[in-house]
């Protein structure tokens, strides 16, 4: 009715309906639930509204408000809100109506109904194409990517490999491309520890997960992890691989040549469909003629399938050590970086102040002016020979006390290190000969 107001005059052009009024234009597109804003490419279609909206209702029944109030806003606009703002990264305080978008959004978050609502889109397009609802086989990846600057330093590393500072993203799909499982590591997490986590994540949804492919970025451990689970990993074929390659992967019909979203042929992987394998080795007819007419060509085939084998693993070994020493290449750049900033910073500091060497004082010859000294001195040159702490006492009529004779002791030694007596023998004080 708001809409009628302001346009007496209204046209339907091609699902939009236009109208002047009160000196403006405005288009509202037909059929979309929108009515005063323009809508966005984000948006929900009525389509798309349709999937989720038992969802979205359901929960609102189950969450009544204590007040008993419904809302002002209508749900199919909250969610519109949410997406707008997960596909242009704006800010919540800049979106409207930002505490309602924001509650659902926490709150859809908190209990899981983000998590039921895209199980339940990827399991009825699972069964559009005419497959289970859980996939028996998921592909598993990493990407490390760029993070922003205002990222918290915990949450972010460095990919020795790929040189790239930030985050890794790290994915579980099944052979349609949707998302299973989805993990974010810092970038310097190693694939084995993303592998391990996809996995955990994925049991922890479905017990139907019976393999997983991965790369070559994945090691032992994460073959090992998917055993305690029940799930076979092998190593998924390159782009590039010639179907004679298929023959060293386990299991035969582990093939990822096209996605299946681009070619969604029933059976390529082996998914779940439930049909028969293809055969293992399809050859071409003439090539089956000429094996009955040339000699031998059995035994020449046999030997370079065999050969072709060997070179395949030993190819596989050896893009293991290169990924192994890039890694290692790429912790060594690290520690010769840190120490190229070490050097730096210590030939930058300046130098300290040079400490002048010690002066040797000429020994002091002066008594000192305390009488004892003159006293033991003249004991000395009375006795005209040399004389020990305790004669010295009794030749100035002190008590033979220690504290007595150690005091007599210190002032010989004292005199001494003037050069002013000498020590012949331990504990032997004379006067210096002239």
């Amino acid at each position: 009715s708001a809409v009628r107001d302001v346009m007496p005059v209204l046209v339907s052009l091609n699902g939009w309906r236009w109208g002047i009024g009160a000196g403006r234009t405005f288009g509202v597109r037909l059929g979309c639930g929108m009515s005063g804003r323009k809508p966005y490419p984000s948006d929900l279609t009525d389509e798309h509204w349709k999937l989720i909206e038992p969802v979205i209702s359901a929960w609102k029944a189950e969450h009544p408000s204590a007040t008993g109030h419904q809302g002002r806003y209508a749900m199919r606009e909250i969610v519109n809100t949410i997406l707008y703002q997960n596909r242009t990264g704006c800010q919540w305080e800049y979106l409207p109506p930002k505490s309602a978008a924001y509650y659902y959004f926490a709150a859809w978050r908190d209990d899981g109904t983000d998590q039921t609502v895209h199980d339940l889109l990827r399991w009825q397009l699972r069964e559009s194409r005419k497959r289970l609802a859980d996939s028996s086989l998921v592909v598993l990846d990493t990407q490390s990517i760029h993070a922003a600057v205002g990222v918290p330093a915990h949450t972010t590393g460095k990919d020795a490999a790929k040189k790239v500072p930030g985050r890794k993203r790290c994915l579980a799909v099944d052979v349609l491309g949707l998302v299973v499982e989805a993990v974010v590591l810092p970038a310097s997490a190693h694939d084995n520890a993303a592998g391990i986590a996809l996995l955990n994540g994925v049991a922890a949804q479905t017990d139907t997960v019976e393999k997983a492919l991965v790369d070559q970025g994945f090691k032992k451990s994460v073959v090992d992890h998917g055993k305690t689970l029940g799930a076979e990993v092998g190593q998924a074929v390159d782009r590039g691989a010639d179907e004679r390659d298929l023959d060293v992967l386990p299991p035969s019909r582990a093939r990822l040549r096209t996605p299946a979203r681009l070619l969604p042929l029933t059976g390529v992987l082996g998914d779940d469909v439930g049909h028969d394998p293809p055969p293992h080795r399809r050859h071409h007819p003439l090539l089956e003629e000429r094996v009955s007419e040339i000699p031998h060509i059995e035994a020449v085939l046999a030997y370079i399938e065999a050969r072709e084998n060997e070179v395949a693993e030993q190819a596989g070994r050896l893009r293991d050590q290169i990924a192994e020493l890039t890694a290692r290449l790429g912790e060594f750049d690290t520690e010769s970086e840190n120490l190229q900033i070490t050097r730096k910073t210590l030939l930058n500091i300046p130098a300290p102040a040079p400490v002048p060497a010690p002066v040797d004082e000429p020994p002091r010859t002066e008594v000192p002016e305390h009488p004892a000294y003159q006293q033991i001195l003249a004991a000395l040159a009375d006795a005209g020979a040399p004389l020990r702490a305790r004669d010295i006492c009794e030749a100035l009529d002190l008590p033979i006390l220690p504290k007595n004779t150690e005091g007599i002791r210190s002032k010989l030694k004292r005199l001494v290190t003037r050069d002013i007596l000498t020590e012949p023998e331990p504990g032997l004080f004379t006067q210096p000969r002239p």
